[in-house]
């Protein structure tokens, strides 16, 4: 709840007066004495190079001890190396590039009016930039000086700090590295270095809305909802619905400062005076009217002055009152429930409302940014911080992180630093595994980014990925609401993710057979609920949808997860089979490629299933036969087995052993089934394993019920297909111990096949010649190593390949299964194995291997090489 603060007789806006010069007394008590005059300079803003507003004021005031000023008083200003000076004004000053000067009485105890020096900064000036200013004359016998030390940087960048997660509501803009002053009452408000403002944090978008083409800014300063800009020519502007958005004093000029919270905006004059406007009600109205010699204002949830004789003026005490007796502070600093004085030998004085932060370590300070108590920050004359609260959550940095701190301020919950040296920030971009662009990269998976704070990058996401068998995904969102391509900056100092998201689309097929129709049409729909419906065509009749749903009602709602097909079937006449071949028409071998085509008037999507029979007769003949079956709408293979059912299915494309029988196999892998049009067009790879003289058979059935039944389209003779030869090499021997690799080949096409097995013998005879051997089994479905072992009378074993083991080991020899190694190759594999001969096996040997292909056949012993064994 709000107070307002009032003093006797104060109701209106107040414009402060603005005198023609200095109060003098009209006797001076120290009248005989020669003036004794001071002069301080300070910087408006911190500097960087190419900075076109830079500036500083120059006050100049005569001691309280010492007489009047007589005759003309003089301020030197010469630019040193660096520093482009472009005008010194200052009401009652005559000026020139270099100088001002005044021939009116100072009384004793104080000020002339403040001259404001404007200035650019050089693209190469030195670092420090050291400008020295004097003041000489008014019968004052030496020349005072003062000079300013400032830091030059290239960039400085606005870091925010504050304890909301959520907290600014508006990212800051990016790349925003050229900042020379800022202001903040939880919005901010970044002076850049030509005299233009950026804006941001603002709940409303309000304050942010800064007036086209505002430039020639010198200051700014940020209310609730308004902000508020000081010209180089020493006048405001305000924009904003804050109540200091508006209502700016008419007529108000030679400000050299300004100052702004939640309910006024105020201005402090070059002579001392200061003007307010807003919501007055909560300030001492009658206190700012009356004000004089005032040289610093701020404005947070208290409102103080500060005179020339260091004494602070309270404009309100809506919340803590002020401390008396201080009578040597240098500057005020008006936070959110928090006020403060810097005092002349750097130390500082404090007050809250609630109770007051950990000071320790807040010593030789040079100025502060208060935040709410949340989160306070003190600049040190060394260029080092302190701070209260701004306690790490979420793991972010704290202020104290940063490095090459060039300013500082503060107000409501927030608060600002300028950093020539900008922090790495973490952000983490999530896809769920969708494919995204960062600045023009392309990445498949999440990623981490160390970006600079402050930087701007784009992001991209694709409007829509895959398609291609069926599913595809379809932008969504970014979850900070933008759309597929935006830029995002690295604007806070907590770790940060931004995730894409897609959603899910299927492609449904809708194919109505002749005489309906079907609805929707066929396309991409997001995964859910699809209506669906059929309607029949003059006198024909719906009878059932098929594919995805079977049902005989008109209307369904189909949940989509997956690729559909939805037919819809009505009742007439049949649709002709319009062609039926084979190519080769004819021929013989061991293997073939028969390609087989099917056309109807429906079209292709019309097929249920396609049918391929390599036989004596359609009935087998009483013969074996090779007889595959091709789905769909499963878009399945199968092959009628010697068990008397078929085998399947197996998409086309993957590589399977399982599709055979006695007489052949179907290479799966190889084999490929398309379409166009009213055509689909079936690739069969048949590999035979047995001779004979065979027909070519083709049949198809459609959606429609249309059945082809078998028709003769070629002859084939099969021949048996030669199984490849098997082969070993030693790659070592030592001793008993002997290292060999062997190759078994697949059939082409069925290569990496895990089917079937392989044998390896040493032995006087493949029965053992009535000798000790060493034979070793590897069964290939279920990767694992045997071995026979004469001792026992059956196989030992499993071990899988690299598992060490003692397993298998007999009076003959031991194989060492740690170091087996299987290595699948696109024409077989090999196995490399290291036998361990004993005693028993010494003397002359021969090497066999055997193998049972993919395609079951056996080769029987083989000899590859001869043995002997120490």
């Amino acid at each position: 709840m709000q107070a307002s603060a009032t003093d006797s007789g104060a109701t209106d806006v107040i414009q402060g007066t603005k005198d023609a010069g200095p109060q003098q007394a009209a006797v001076p008590a120290n009248a005989g004495s020669p003036a004794a005059l001071k002069i301080s300079i300070s910087r408006m803003s911190t500097f960087l190079r190419g900075q076109t507003n830079a500036a500083y004021l120059i006050r100049v005031g005569n001691d309280a001890l010492a007489g009047p000023t007589v005759g003309q008083v003089q301020v030197t200003v010469p630019a040193p190396v660096g520093l482009q000076i472009s005008k010194l004004r200052g009401p009652g000053w005559s000026c020139n590039a270099t100088s001002c000067v005044r021939t009116d009485v100072l009384a004793a105890g104080k000020n002339y009016p403040a001259i404001t020096v404007l200035a650019s900064v050089d693209i190469n000036a030195p670092d420090p930039l050291i400008l020295q200013v004097s003041v000489a004359g008014g019968s004052d016998p030496v020349v005072k000086s003062a000079s300013d030390v400032a830091t030059v940087r290239d960039t400085a960048v606005p870091v925010v700090f504050t304890p909301s997660i959520n907290y600014p509501y508006v990212p800051m803009p990016g790349n925003l590295s050229d900042v020379v002053s800022v202001s903040a009452t939880g919005e901010i408000l970044a002076l850049r270095k030509d005299g233009t403002v950026a804006a941001w944090g603002c709940p409303d978008d309000y304050q942010c809305a800064v007036p086209a083409g505002l430039n020639n800014l010198i200051a700014v300063a940020a209310g609730s909802s308004f902000g508020v800009g000081l010209r180089s020519d020493g006048t405001v502007v305000a924009w904003g619905p804050g109540p200091g958005g508006t209502g700016v004093p008419a007529g108000l000029t030679d400000v050299v400062k300004i100052a702004a919270n939640d309910h006024v905006g105020l201005a402090l004059r070059a002579d001392g005076t200061v003007s307010a406007w807003g919501d007055t009600q909560y300030i001492f109205t009658t206190t700012v009217k009356n004000a004089t010699d005032i040289v610093d204002v701020s404005a947070g949830s208290n409102v103080i002055a500060l005179r020339s004789n260091g004494v602070p003026v309270a404009f309100n005490n809506f919340y803590s009152p002020m401390p008396a007796g201080i009578t040597d502070a240098v500057s005020v600093v008006a936070g959110a429930s928090m006020t403060a004085v810097i005092h002349a030998d750097n130390s500082i004085t404090m007050w809250a409302d609630y109770g007051l932060p950990d000071l320790t370590g807040w010593s030789n300070v040079d100025s502060m940014g208060l935040g709410a108590g949340y989160c306070g920050v003190a600049l040190k004359k060394d260029g080092s911080l302190a701070m209260y609260g701004c306690e790490p959550d979420h793991g972010h940095a704290v202020p104290t992180d940063l490095q090459n701190v060039t300013a500082v301020a503060g107000g409501g919950i927030t608060v600002v630093l300028l950093t020539s040296t900008p922090p790495v920030v973490a952000v983490q971009v999530y896809s769920g595994g969708m494919p995204f662009y960062v600045d023009g990269v392309l990445y498949q998976a999440a990623q981490n980014f160390s970006w600079v704070y402050g930087s701007s990058h784009s992001v991209l996401a694709l409007d829509f990925i895959g398609g291609g068998t069926g599913t595809r995904y379809r932008f969504d969102s970014w979850s900070d609401g933008y759309g597929p391509a935006h830029t995002i900056s690295a604007n806070s100092i907590r770790s940060a993710s931004l995730n894409v998201f897609y959603r899910p689309q299927y492609f449904l097929t809708t194919i109505a057979t002749q005489g309906g129709s079907i609805s929707p049409a066929s396309g991409w729909y997001d995964r859910g609920q699809v209506m669906i419906s059929a309607g029949a065509i003059g006198n024909n009749t719906f009878t059932t949808f098929a594919g995805a749903y079977y049902g005989s009602q008109p209307v369904f709602s189909l949940y989509l997860q997956n690729p559909a097909t939805v037919y819809a079937i009505f009742s007439g006449l049949p649709l002709p089979l319009s062609k039926l071949s084979v190519t080769p028409a004819s021929g013989s071998g061991p293997g073939v490629s028969l390609s087989s085509t099917y056309t109807a008037a429906a079209g292709f999507n019309d097929l249920a299933w396609y049918e391929l029979l390599v036989a004596a007769a359609p009935d087998g003949g009483g013969q074996p036969y090779c007889f595959v079956h091709y789905d769909v709408q499963g878009n399945g293979f199968w092959v009628y087995g010697d068990g008397g059912f078929f085998v399947g299915p197996v998409q086309p494309g993957t590589a399977s052993g399982d599709l055979q029988n006695s007489l052949c196999g179907l290479n799966t892998k190889t084999s490929s089934v398309s379409s166009s049009g009213a055509t689909v067009t079936l690739n069969a790879n048949l590999v035979f394993k047995a001779a004979a003289a065979y027909n070519v058979y083709v049949r198809s059935y459609t959606l429609s019920e249309t059945d082809s039944q078998w028709n003769l389209k070629g002859t084939w003779n099969p021949t048996v297909a030669p199984m490849a030869g098997m082969s070993q090499v030693l790659n070592s021997s030592a001793g008993s111990q002997r290292t060999y690799t062997m190759t078994y080949p697949d059939p082409a096409g069925f290569g990496g096949t895990n089917k079937g097995w392989s044998q390896f013998l040493i032995a006087a005879a493949t029965d053992g010649g009535g000798q000790p051997f060493c034979f070793l089994h590897y069964d290939r479905a279920g990767n694992g190593l045997w071995m026979y072992s004469s001792d026992v009378g059956f196989f030992l074993g499993p071990v899988a390949p690299g598992a060490g083991s003692n397993l298998l080991s007999s009076s003959a020899c031991s194989i060492d299964t740690g170091t087996a190694q299987v290595t699948n190759l696109a024409s077989g594999f090999t196995l490399k194995a290291t036998l361990n001969t004993k005693p028993p096996m010494s003397g002359n040997k021969l090497v066999f291997q055997r193998t049972l292909d993919p395609l079951g056949r056996d080769s029987g012993w083989v000899q590859t090489g001869t043995a002997v064994i120490p």
